[in-house]
């Protein structure tokens, strides 16, 4: 029961976490072929905090329950080209793939 309470602690504490650093990797890809602003949403709430880091907005949703902690979307202006756009969709699960070999 130890290893189980642990396991979902933790889960809680990291998730968000980790999905911010996986739309970070498609946003970070996005930024390479757009010239507008890139918006990374975190959660599903009615909260409206937002940071910028550069053309990076961040806004934080907060969540409407647990089982919602992984929620996170990336926006970004058009990119043309299909090579591109397999780009930036990569760079989510590439940035996790990394972090899981660390």
């Amino acid at each position: 029961m130890f290893i189980f309470s642990l396991y979902l602690i933790s889960t809680i504490i990291f998730m968000p976490f980790m999905v911010l650093l996986h739309e970070f990797g498609h946003a970070l890809m996005a930024l390479l072929f757009t010239k507008g602003p890139v918006y990374i949403n975190l959660g599903n709430g009615n909260l409206n905090k937002s940071m910028t880091i550069g053309r990076i907005k961040i806004i934080f949703r907060g969540y409407t329950s647990i089982m919602d902690i992984s929620f996170g979307q990336v926006f970004w202006g058009e990119i043309k080209g299909a090579k591109k756009r397999v780009i930036v969709f990569l760079g989510g699960p590439l940035i996790s793939l990394v972090l899981a070999l660390i």
